[in-house]
């Protein structure tokens, strides 16, 4: 942390007339440049529009002659402003005292963090700085306590998927695997789970690198990987512990995977995070970390895997009959779920000549993009029967695909089509996280 702080008050004042991008602009280009606070009044108003308008990070980018500001905003990023590089070196100076790292050192990555305190509420806010041609790239991500007080209920998750995973995640033992992208709301439906299942009579134990958000009531610890305490080392001391509950950030090596498992078996749940594209490649990742294909068959209840798709503006949202290509699109979607003897009306949707989609605009609300907020859409594999038969013949993602399919759950293709189906997204939102051709 650094040796000064930004005022939770400043930053409160500041956000009060806060409703748009556009006014964070013109907050900065009504102060006076040529003032001494200058610079604190920028990187002030910066992180007031941030927290304002609920943006996950602050990218300040210097070019030969001007430095950049973004805001990224349900996952797309925004430009703010963009300044005279005369500002930069002294924004970058004040960024690098607050955050705690070396002011002097510009061609070294470093990584720092300082707090703001809204309301008895703390912010953490992650400095990240990169040496670039120009100058530093800094980045700070801001871990706002509010955006992972998510309930699973809130997530998107479809009806039938949502049982089982209420089901399994209550459950003495066990390990539930979520995989996706970074930034694909991982932690986020990690945290929900943890949150749905705490009770005084439950003893959680995290391991997270690094810690983002401080949660009520269960244990959580950093690993740290130059001192030794890695997410292997980590599970091993967390089973000592006595916990029922176990969260590892992510199993990215064969004796995590091993620990994970044997406490999968030996009566914990065990929650974690593999980086494959979807629920079939968790089963390969494993055995490609040199997991016992039949030890895995008893260990694993459930892969899950899932995106975020910006949801459509309900300011300022309008209808049109979709074109014929669309209707094509979304009917093969849907002809692969039938097919598989997936009941669509229990996702209240059924296959149509005729759809109504979702036309977006932009209004003052959603900071004139047309959308406003993400949900997740979804896919999950239940370690059922069948899916136990085939894991000790070390099967491709294809066959684990086919096998799935007839579990009746939606994959992340489908759920997409029903939420554009339901108009809550656009099908050029689920296309750009999910292929549909595929």
């Amino acid at each position: 942390m650094g040796s000064i702080e930004i005022s939770g008050d400043v930053i409160i004042e500041l956000s009060n007339d806060i409703k748009t991008i556009l006014d964070v602009k013109t907050k900065i280009e009504t102060a006076g440049k040529d003032s001494i606070h200058f610079t604190s009044h920028v990187l002030q108003t910066v992180l007031a529009g941030a927290i304002k308008l609920d943006a996950s990070d602050i990218h300040i980018e210097p070019s030969e002659v001007t430095v950049s500001v973004r805001y990224r905003l349900d996952g797309v990023l925004q430009e703010v402003i963009i300044l005279p590089i005369k500002f930069f070196h002294l924004l970058a100076s004040r960024i690098k005292l607050i955050s705690g790292v070396k002011i002097t050192n510009t061609q070294i990555a470093q990584d720092g963090r300082y707090s703001i305190f809204i309301n008895g509420e703390e912010i953490s806010v992650r400095v990240s700085l990169i040496p670039g041609a120009y100058g530093e790239s800094v980045v700070m991500r801001l871990l706002n306590p509010k955006s992972i007080r998510v309930g699973m209920e809130e997530l998107g998750i479809p009806n039938n998927l949502f049982k089982l995973i209420d089901t399994e995640i209550r459950k003495p033992n066990g390990m539930i695997l979520l995989t996706g992208p970074t930034g694909s709301g991982k932690t986020t439906t990690l945290y929900s789970f943890l949150q749905r299942i705490y009770s005084k009579e439950v003893k959680i134990i995290t391991i997270e690198d690094p810690i983002e958000y401080h949660l009520a009531g269960i244990t959580q610890t950093q690993a740290d990987n130059e001192s030794g305490y890695t997410f292997a080392s980590g599970l091993r001391s967390a089973l000592r512990q006595d916990p029922e509950v176990i969260m590892v950030g992510e199993i990215r090596d064969h004796e995590t995977a091993e620990i994970a498992i044997e406490a999968a078996l030996t009566g914990h749940i065990v929650f974690s995070t593999l980086h494959t594209n979807n629920a079939a490649g968790v089963i390969p990742r494993f055995i490609d970390l040199g997991v016992n294909p039949k030890i895995l068959v008893s260990a694993l209840s459930l892969s899950i895997a899932q995106r975020l798709v910006r949801k459509v503006c309900q300011k300022c949202v309008t209808f049109r009959p979709a074109e014929k290509i669309e209707v094509e699109e979304i009917n093969m979607i849907l002809d692969q779920a039938l097919a598989n003897s997936k009941n669509l009306e229990s996702y209240e949707v059924k296959k149509s000549d005729n759809y109504e989609m979702a036309v977006i605009h932009g209004c003052e609300a959603c900071n004139f993009t047309g959308y406003k907020g993400r949900i997740g859409i979804f896919e999950a594999i239940y370690n059922d029967e069948s899916i136990q038969k085939i894991i000790p013949n070390n099967p491709s993602e294809h066959e684990i695909e086919l096998v799935a399919d007839k579990q009746g759950i939606l994959n992340m293709k489908e759920d997409g089509i029903v939420k554009v189906i339901k108009k809550v997204t656009t099908l050029d939102e689920v296309k750009s996280v999910v292929s549909l051709s595929d």
